[in-house]
């Protein structure tokens, strides 16, 4: 038991000392990218897949299945990377790491459970849907959950392993010790330090598996099922009251609906558990058969709602993914209506689709990230054939966005290159032409041309100039999309918003493609020189949609109006202490 604990520690401790290593490789250049991604990746699916594993399963087992998971992943991501001339492109793309993700965890309890059944049957594994088969699915829901509780309780004594650090070094640093804080400034103690803590807990905690079960989150997890009915029964009540009109809002509305759907899929599980004897009872088992009956209505109004955002915008590779999320929260819901509406045995029928839907996510993971469902591509050819058919003005062409799509991005600029070489395309010829112009200074001049200022003829240089690379990229980013009246989806407004200091002080603001009105300040530093500050609202409800669009073109057509926000401060000394409003 206490070598198991040690081992445990030591495949820890070694898989940060593998991943500080990698960061070493990343930061001096020493491999060529697209072979730094692949150790990375394959680094990163390894050794998660292996102390995940390693718990219900003999360290060697784990080992084998968490290499040839990570093998596959890589894989795949290295496959994924051509899609990009700089490998680190996939990097970002949320909805390609999304994909990453998936299928580095996902087949992780089949593969326990397949080593479970195979070590039942003499070594010998078991291929298919019997009740011994890799899909068993009481296994599989229990290592599942297990999964989510080791982790959990190894994230939580990682934690305090580091407090009881800090405050040791803090406490030896009262008498003039400082050894602690010089071992932790050695390159990879941290990281080691960090692994062998997390490797060691959940060494503790598969020991004590009787004790640190998932049974107890999934009994609190019950609880919430009267909650989640009853909001889903409200919504439903005042949708049917009030109209569809209020799902317009585009992918923030979509994202909405479907971590509700998340939710009640996860609620209905819960409830469902691994086998009958141990699933909810009574009202419990009623509640959850009814919410499985309604899980399909936030999915279907999901797939409605980026319908109709597709229709309106085009397809990007963020729709995408939504479509894709929203597509398997109708399939959960569909499978669960089916299940909860033909008569007895439902909970056998949701456990069933439970194992299909986890199939088809993996498959649908795995095709994300090879040619069949180039995301990128599918977005690229969409805007140049909806700027060609005329759906898309000249004004609305994000054409920033095909420089952040990779390959296909850079075939759809060749595209519309040729469009512009014809007679009364000289306006997208001089779009082009902008962005060809490349280099940071071109950049932030373009960025200046192209941002609202408010007041009108205020200087933005200064504040444009300041800004940091990933800043400027953003900017740029936020306003190349346009508003309904073909306007730049931002606006800069320079105003005195710190009276008690000289000078005028900056917020940007972004209307961002899911309709909600984003902020970032800027102000003069002690040194001279604009600084990011923190931004917030205050107020009663939020900005979004046509109010948010109204906002910036008030802005954009009118100098800003200020409002004082009267306070005190308490003096100390030199310092001032105040009440945030």
């Amino acid at each position: 038991m206490q070598v198991r604990r040690g081992v445990m520690g030591l495949v820890g401790a070694l898989a940060g000392w593998c991943l500080y290593a990698l960061g070493e490789v990343w930061a001096g250049g020493l491999l060529p990218e697209r072979a730094a991604l692949g150790l990375s990746v394959f680094g990163a699916v390894f050794f998660g897949g292996w102390l995940a594993m390693a718990g219900p399963l003999r360290l060697m087992r784990a080992g084998v299945g968490a290499a040839a998971l990570g093998v596959v992943v890589t894989g795949l991501v290295l496959a994924a990377s051509l899609r990009f001339d700089a490998a680190t492109g996939i990097l970002e793309m949320p909805d390609m790491v999304l994909a990453m993700v998936i299928l580095a965890t996902l087949p992780l309890p089949f593969w326990i459970t397949g080593a479970h059944v195979g070590q039942a049957h003499g070594g010998r594994a078991q291929w298919g849907w019997a009740q011994w088969g890799w899909a068993h699915y009481p296994t599989l829901f229990a290592e599942s959950w297990g999964i989510v509780v080791r982790f959990g309780a190894a994230a939580v004594f990682t934690a305090c392993v580091w407090a009881v650090v800090w405050l040791s070094d803090a406490l030896l640093a009262l008498v003039g010790i400082a050894v602690i804080g010089d071992f932790l400034a050695v390159g990879a103690v941290p990281a080691v330090l960090t692994g062998a803590a997390f490797g060691l807990a959940l060494g503790v905690v598969s020991e004590l598996s009787d004790y640190v079960s998932p049974y107890l989150l999934l009994r609190l997890l019950r609880l919430l099922l009267p909650v989640v009915l009853a909001v889903m029964a409200v919504f439903l009540v005042a949708l049917s009251l009030g109209g569809m009109g209020r799902l317009l809002g585009g992918l923030s509305v979509a994202g909405t609906l479907l971590a509700m759907a998340l939710v009640a899929v996860a609620l209905v599980s819960a409830a469902v558990d691994g086998r009958d004897g141990t699933a909810a009872q009574g009202t419990l088992a009623r509640l959850a058969r009814v919410l499985a009956v309604l899980v399909v209505v936030p999915g279907a109004l999901a797939v409605w709602a980026i319908w109709l955002r597709v229709g309106d915008a085009g397809w990007s590779p963020a729709r995408l993914a939504a479509a894709a999320a929203a597509c398997v929260a109708l399939g959960y819901g569909a499978l669960y209506l089916a299940a909860a509406v033909a008569g007895g045995g439902w909970m056998a029928r949701v456990r069933r689709a439970n194992v299909a839907m986890a199939l088809g996510v993996m498959a649908l993971a795995a095709l994300w990230l090879t040619p069949v469902l180039n995301a990128e591509r599918v977005a690229a050819r969409d805007m140049v054939a909806r700027y060609a058919a005329g759906r898309i003005p000249l004004a609305r062409l994000d054409l920033e966005a095909l420089d952040r799509w990779g390959r296909a991005g850079a075939a759809a600029r060749a595209q519309l290159e040729v469009m512009a070489a014809a007679p009364g395309q000289e306006g997208l010829a001089a779009r082009l032409a902008v962005g060809a112009a490349g280099g940071p200074a071109a950049t932030r001049a373009g960025l200046a041309a192209l941002m609202p200022v408010s007041p009108a003829g205020a200087d933005a240089g200064p504040v444009i100039a300041a800004l940091e690379p990933w800043v400027l990229a953003d900017w740029q980013a936020a306003c190349a999309r346009r508003l309904e009246d073909g306007a730049p989806a931002c606006v800069l407004v320079l105003a005195d918003f710190w009276p008690d200091t000289p000078g005028d002080e900056a917020v940007a603001l972004f209307l961002t493609p899911e309709g909600w009105l984003r902020s970032e300040a800027r102000v003069i530093g002690p040194e001279g020189v604009w600084q990011a500050r923190p931004a917030m609202m205050t107020g009663e409800g939020v900005v979004q949609g046509p109010q948010a669009e109204a906002a910036l073109r008030a802005l954009q057509s009118g100098p800003p109006g200020l409002l004082p926000v009267v306070q005190n401060a308490l003096r100390l000394g030199p310092l001032r202490l105040i009440i945030q409003p």
